[in-house]
C-alpha cells in the first residue's frame, strides 16, 4: 500500500519543475480606482474589526475573571457598542472610533479596566489626564451613591 500523499510535492530545485511568476499592472481609470479603494478599505475594515474584536475579547474574559465580571455583562456591553456603532449608518468606521464607542458601556460596568481602556483610546500622555480621569469617575460614583441613598430612605 501506497503510504505518500496523494498530493505531489514540488521542489523548486528539481530540474524537472518548471517555476512561473506572472506580475501585472492595473491602471484603473478614476472611478475603478476609487471602487478599487472603497473595496480594499471595506475589507480591511472588516479585518481590523474582526482582530480588534477579538484581541478584545480575550482582554475581557481575562478581566472578567480577575475582575469579577459576568458573561452576561459583558454580552450587554458588546451589544451596546455595536448598536452605537451601527446607529452611525457609515460603511466604514476607523478602529479608533469603535474604541471610544465601547468607553461608555465600559465606564458603567467596570471603572478600572476603563480608567486601563481610556488611557489608550483618549491617549493620556501624563499622570495629569489619569488624575483628571479619575477625578470624574468619583465626582460620578459620589453623586450616584447619593440619589441611591435618596432612594432608600422611601
Amino acid at each position: 500500500m501506497n503510504t505518500e500523499s496523494a498530493t505531489p510535492k514540488l521542489d523548486k530545485n528539481d530540474p524537472d519543475v518548471i517555476v512561473r511568476a506572472y506580475k501585472f499592472a492595473l491602471k484603473p481609470t478614476a472611478s475603478q480606482e476609487q471602487k478599487l479603494r472603497q473595496h480594499t478599505g471595506g475589507a480591511r475594515f472588516v479585518y481590523n474589526y474582526l482582530i480588534s474584536r477579538w484581541r478584545d475579547d480575550i482582554h475581557t474574559r481575562i478581566e472578567e475573571k480577575e475582575r469579577g465580571v459576568s458573561e452576561d455583562e459583558l454580552k450587554l456591553l458588546v451589544e451596546k457598542v455595536e448598536a452605537n456603532v451601527r446607529s452611525t449608518g457609515a460603511s466604514e468606521i476607523p478602529s479608533n472610533e469603535v474604541g471610544l464607542a465601547i468607553l461608555g458601556p465600559l465606564r458603567e460596568l467596570d471603572e478600572v479596566a476603563y480608567l486601563r481602556f481610556a488611557s489608550v483610546y483618549k491617549s493620556f500622555t501624563s499622570l495629569e489626564d489619569f488624575e483628571k480621569e479619575m477625578a470624574s469617575l468619583r465626582h460620578d460614583h459620589e453623586h450616584t451613591e447619593a440619589d441611591n441613598a435618596g432612594y432608600e430612605d422611601l
